[in-house]
Order: C-alpha cells, then sequence, then structure tokens
C-alpha cells in the first residue's frame, strides 16, 4: 500500500482505533501496526492474556468473497496465539459475501478445520465486519462517541470543538500508525481529556470533573502533574531518640572502665582465694530458695558480639579488661517472680554486682541502637512520593475511591511489610503521641493542602505508665494500630503484572487539595509509572498516570 492509498489507510486505522477505544471497556493496550513482523495486523487490543487482533480493508469496489476469506487466513496464520481474529471491510458487498461469512464465524471446529489448515481453535473467535460507510461517516460516528465520552466525564463541549477534537485525535493516531507505538488505556482516556483541555481550554466546561492525581512538593507547596519529587528518610542517627542513647553508652562506658576487676578464676580454689572477704553471704535458709548457682558475667559469644556492635554503633574499641567481674555467681528462681519484681540474686561483692549491671545496660542500649539502625534503616530503602488529590470542580466530591497500579517488580510499603522494632522502647517510640511514623511519613496541612482525614481513631493507650501494664505485646499491639491507620491503602485484585491498591476519602471540597493518608513508599531498582483511577459520588472516573524518579 502506497501513495494515496496509503495514507487512507493509515487515516482509516486511526479512525477505527479511536472508535473502538470509546466503545469498547474491554482492553487495556491498543497498538497500531503493532509489529514490523506482523504485516497483517492493523490494529491489536490487549488484556492481560487476552489478545485481539484486527485488519481493516477499505475499496470503492465490492468486497468479494476470495479476497476476504484469504485476508481471514493470513491474520490465523500470522498470530496464531490471538483470541480473537477481526477483519474490518469498510465499503459495499454483496448480502451473498455477507451471508456466507456470517455463517463461517459460526462454524464448528471440523468445518473450520477445512478451511483453516491450523491445529488451534478457532471456534467463537472468529470476527468479519462489514461497514458501508465513508471517512466522513466514520468521523461523524466518532464525533458522537467523543460527545458521549466528554459527557460521561462532565464536559460541556460545543460542536465545533468536538470535530476539531476528533480531526486532533485522528492526526495523533495516524503517526502512531507509522511507528506501533502501544497505548495503554489510561494513556489513551487521559490523553483525549488533557489533549482538549489544553487546546481548548475556553471551550472545555466542566461542572462536575476535576479529580486529580497529583505530585506535591511541600517544600514551595506545589502541585504537578509532571515534576516529580521524591525523598528518603534523613538519618535516624540525627534524631533525639538516638543521640540520647549514645550519651547514655558513653557515660555507661567510661563508668564501666572506672571499675578494674580481675578476670574469672578457672578453679575452685582461686575462687576462694580472689573472693572479697566482705562479700555478702546469703543464709541458708534464703539460699534454699535459689536453684543452683552460674557464673553472672558475659559468655566469649556476647564479648565479641557487644565489642564487634560497640565498634561499629559507638566508634570505640573495648578495654581487655572491660567485662572482668570477679567471679560474681548469679542464681534465679521465679517463684519470687511478679509482683515482688525480682527473681535473681548475685553472689558476690557489691562492685562486681554494680559493675555487671552497668554492663548489661550497656548491651541492652547497644541492641536497642542496633534495633533502631535496622528498622530505619529498612524504611530509607524506599522512595517517599508526596502525592495529593485535587478537586477543579465547583462541586463537593464525597465517597472518593482511589486506584493506584505499579508495576509488580515494585514493592509498597504498608503494614504487612513493615519492619517492625523488636526491643519495647523503640517499639513505643513509633508509637508514642506526635511520633516519628506520623511526622516523617505523612504530608503535614498547610496553607494550601488538607491533612487526610483517616477514617478510623486510635484506640486509647490503657497501660498508665505502670510497669506491670507495660509488655512488649501490648505495645507492639498499639503500634500495629498507628501503622495500619499511617497505611490507610488496602491491595486489591488487578491486572496481571501490576500492584494495585485502593484507598478512600470521605469528601474533598470544591477547588480543595487532599493529601493521602501518608507518603507513598515504594522500592524500585528504575523509573516507573502509578496509574490511577478516581471515581466519587459524582459518578465519574478520573484517570491519567505519573512517573516516578528519583
Amino acid at each position: 500500500m502506497g501513495g494515496r492509498e496509503g495514507f487512507k489507510g493509515y487515516i482509516l486505522q486511526a479512525l477505527v482505533c479511536i472508535l473502538s477505544g470509546l466503545r469498547n471497556d474491554d482492553w487495556a493496550y491498543i497498538a497500531l501496526e503493532p509489529d514490523d513482523e506482523l504485516q497483517k495486523v492493523d490494529i491489536q487490543w490487549s488484556k492481560e492474556d487476552d489478545l485481539t487482533v484486527c485488519q481493516v480493508k477499505s475499496t470503492v469496489n465490492d468486497f468479494q468473497k476470495g479476497p476476504v476469506l484469504s485476508i481471514l487466513q493470513d491474520l490465523v496464520r500470522e498470530v496464531p496465539g490471538a483470541s480473537k481474529f477481526t477483519v474490518l471491510l469498510l465499503g459495499n458487498s454483496s448480502s451473498a459475501t455477507r451471508k456466507y461469512f456470517s455463517e463461517l464465524c459460526e462454524e464448528n471446529e471440523e468445518n473450520l478445520g477445512k478451511i483453516f489448515p491450523t491445529s488451534i481453535h478457532l471456534g467463537g473467535k472468529l470476527e468479519v465486519k462489514f461497514n458501508p460507510i465513508s471517512i466522513d461517516d466514520t468521523l461523524a460516528l466518532i464525533c458522537n462517541e467523543l460527545h458521549r465520552y466528554l459527557s460521561e466525564k462532565g464536559y460541556r463541549v460545543n460542536h465545533e470543538t468536538i470535530n476539531l477534537i476528533a480531526l486532533g485525535l485522528m492526526a495523533q493516531f495516524s503517526r502512531f500508525a507509522t511507528n506501533g507505538t502501544k497505548v495503554s488505556r489510561m494513556d489513551f482516556e487521559s490523553g483525549i481529556i488533557k489533549w482538549a483541555a489544553y487546546n481548548y481550554p475556553e471551550a472545555m466546561t466542566n461542572d462536575m470533573a476535576g479529580l486529580e492525581l497529583l505530585f506535591y512538593n511541600p517544600d514551595t507547596m506545589e502541585a504537578s502533574s509532571e515534576n516529580c519529587t521524591v525523598y528518603r528518610l534523613t538519618d535516624i542517627t540525627e534524631e533525639e531518640i538516638y543521640t540520647n542513647k549514645l550519651i547514655k553508652l558513653r557515660e555507661l562506658y567510661f563508668d564501666i572502665d572506672r571499675i578494674k576487676l580481675a578476670p574469672r578464676a578457672s578453679t575452685k580454689e582461686q575462687i576462694e582465694d580472689k573472693q572479697n572477704p566482705l562479700r555478702i553471704m546469703p543464709l541458708t535458709d534464703f539460699k534454699s530458695m535459689f536453684g543452683d548457682k552460674s557464673y553472672a558475667g558475659c559468655s566469649e559469644n556476647e564479648i565479641s558480639q557487644t565489642t564487634a556492635k560497640c565498634k561499629s554503633i559507638v566508634g570505640c574499641d573495648l578495654p581487655v579488661d572491660f567485662f572482668n567481674v570477679g567471679n560474681l555467681e548469679e542464681s534465679r528462681d521465679y517463684r519470687l517472680a511478679f509482683p515482688f519484681g525480682g527473681n535473681r540474686a548475685f553472689f558476690g561483692s557489691v562492685e562486681q554486682e554494680s559493675k555487671q549491671k552497668m554492663i548489661e545496660e550497656f548491651i541492652w542500649l547497644l541492641d536497642e541502637c542496633e534495633d533502631l539502625l535496622d528498622v530505619w534503616g529498612s524504611l530509607q530503602e524506599y522512595l517517599l512520593i508526596p502525592l495529593i488529590i485535587s478537586n477543579q470542580s465547583n462541586k463537593l466530591h464525597q465517597d472518593i475511591d482511589l486506584q493506584l497500579q505499579m508495576d509488580v517488580n515494585t514493592e509498597l510499603l504498608n503494614g504487612k511489610n513493615f519492619p517492625y522494632p523488636n526491643d519495647i522502647d523503640n517499639i513505643e517510640y513509633f508509637s508514642c503521641e506526635e511520633n516519628v511514623l506520623e511526622q516523617s511519613l505523612q504530608l503535614q496541612k498547610d496553607k494550601c493542602i488538607d491533612g487526610y482525614d483517616y477514617r478510623s481513631m486510635l484506640p486509647m493507650k490503657m497501660n498508665f505508665n505502670l510497669p506491670f501494664t507495660r509488655t512488649k505485646e501490648s505495645e507492639l499491639g498499639y503500634l500495629n494500630s498507628v501503622v495500619e491507620r499511617i497505611f490507610d491503602y488496602e491491595e486489591v485484585p488487578g491486572m496481571q503484572g501490576k500492584t494495585t491498591v485502593e484507598c478512600k476519602f470521605k469528601a474533598l471540597k470544591p477547588k480543595g487539595k487532599m493529601a493521602l493518608p501518608s507518603y507513598l513508599l515504594v522500592k524500585s531498582n528504575a523509573p516507573f509509572s502509578i496509574e490511577y483511577e478516581l471515581r466519587s459520588n459524582q459518578g465519574a472516573g478520573f484517570t491519567g498516570k505519573l512517573l516516578v524518579k528519583e
């Protein structure tokens, strides 16, 4: 095909592509001339595993049975894995030809096998459409479909502008036909709205539209669909909770290092020689309440691990005699547990006992710091994407549903994969009033945007700071409530190869903007897109795509 016929073919393909795209909901991607190797395919629709291929033909003469059958056979031969094969004929044809293909498409597998030399099943997969209309007629149909589509989106557009939009879209899709461009449904629909609104802003009157997902820059308080502002969490070592722990660690380090004691003796005789004569010896009756005594100092493994942690966290080496507590022993008995508050007794000097308790506190603080660094380090792997929804209309939108779709190779942080801390103090730090999660992972209200209106309240904390009511389980349960509230996104079934989540908003005032429940925290090794759809009580669905790159 060349010259005028080739150009006419591109125009017809573009017209059919636009018309079918507006009429048919059962597709996710559409392409014109999708592959140089597929010479018989003019238009291709795809959705998950379903693939529909189509060839468009036009002629000033009547379509004949033989040539049309050859077109259909070539299409089946070229793309045997397709779910549907369509031949669209624009022009005149005899009633006999139309009847033949109508019956052919209803034939059983056995009869189809005689006509199509292939092993694939073709029952219900063949379609031949006859449209005795011209380019002008097709363009008029597209104008009607555009008017219907834009009306559903809340736009009032005059007839003249509808014609201009249709001609512009036809030119755009004619260009796509020269390079095999694949267009997603979201791009297709949002492209129509954005292209028309950009070129004809005064003619595009909108009473109910205007819901849009946008990037937001909290520093400049500017919203945009193009300029992506992403962040990463700052270093936790600058936070007060971490610096306070480091100060305490250094204080303990010097306090422990001042107490110089002998290492553990290896024999009973050495033990008796080195024991402090002023040590506190338990009474016989008191001793009987405890089990066997054991060495109270740190094991070689504990010493090795603590030394490595201290080097990494505090930045210093521990002296050789740092862990020396002589031959301090301990005994435990769980009969002295709650409500008396203790089940452990030391056997040795006061100085030995004091040093061992400080060593244990030193180790606990190192573990707390390590736990805090691990949790924060996991969170720092995610991009923080500040997003808002915007209402450009003059109407109140209520019961808003936002659906987000991202490539499956991206990882979205939510309550299910949140890196919970292990230490009870860290757990409480992440869940306290005005906690670091709310301060660091949420867009805060400013003069341009409203904060997210959460659908649930946090449960009341009931431990009253009493030791026996403050447990790791209770603190972890409360933190889980905080995390679930902040990451108020629900994962839902979506397209294959996509991660799909939903978020709900109670209402958004006219011309208003509102933050999402939190920054969108996404882990990805490459730029990726966020496809979205917004629906509200106004009944309109607004779609679009944002490109995210660091």
